[in-house]
């Protein structure tokens, strides 16, 4: 995630937090989705 934010443009707090939340969307990490 280090290495990957900063190529995409964004701090790698940010790009795990969006990981964490695609993992709630497809059912892989327990929590409300985007769309609940």
């Amino acid at each position: 995630i280090s290495a990957i934010a900063p190529k995409i443009g964004c701090t790698p707090e940010t790009l795990r937090l969006w990981v964490r939340q695609s993992e709630r969307n497809s059912g892989q990490l327990d929590g409300l989705s985007t769309v609940e």
